[in-house]
């Protein structure tokens, strides 16, 4: 099903199985816990922390295009980000990979992408679209910048792949997925998070 693919690094990570085992595009039959099956059974019903904001986007990797929601969009004004390519100052919440090839990250982003935060924002200054759109700056907890959620996952993966019994970066990385709109991910590595915190 759209959007529920999933990273095999985190397979990897939360069972320390080889990469050779794990599919190049796991199902959620592979997330271990008690909780994220639960969860992805009434995902539908689970509020969204922001309204849906969907674009055609085309994976490099593979060369299809696929609908995804990006979640809440992240203009960064800042005159040293890159002034050349309008999209490279768009950060996204959403957590989406290629429904095709499940990669992340190598996207070809449509005009629209790039003009939509500007729109958004002069709409929510007449009431309309403050979870969809704002000007500013989202950084993980160690204060680094990254365009998509996939990026920033990775960024957390490198940490885990030195400290991984830090429960503090498992939650982290949970925060990441909730914020995202992937419960079930979210609560897979809450509930991981929390076991390292007993056994400690």
């Amino acid at each position: 099903m759209p959007g529920a693919e999933i990273n095999p690094l985190l397979i990897q990570q939360l069972t320390g199985k080889d990469a050779a085992d794990i599919p190049s595009s796991p199902t959620i039959s592979w997330l271990p816990g008690r909780y994220a099956k639960q969860v992805n059974r009434k995902k539908e019903d689970i509020e969204k922390h922001f309204g849906e904001n969907s674009f055609m986007i085309k994976c490099n990797s593979c060369g299809r295009k696929g609908k995804y929601d990006v979640g809440l969009m992240i203009y960064n004004h800042d005159e040293k980000k890159n002034a050349d390519d309008p999209a490279s100052k768009i950060q996204t919440t959403g957590y989406f990979r290629c429904k095709h090839c499940n990669d992340a990250g190598n996207w070809e982003m449509p005009t629209q992408f790039s003009i939509a935060p500007m729109a958004g924002v002069l709409a929510s200054v007449a009431g309309g679209m403050k979870d969809r759109f704002e000007i500013g700056e989202s950084q993980l907890y160690d204060g680094s910048w990254h365009l998509f959620s996939s990026d920033g996952e990775m960024h957390l993966f490198n940490q885990l792949e030195e400290d991984p019994a830090n429960s503090f970066i498992w939650n982290r990385l949970g925060n990441l997925y909730d914020k995202g709109n992937r419960p079930e991910l979210a609560a897979c590595v809450y509930e991981y998070s929390y076991s390292l915190i007993l056994v400690k």
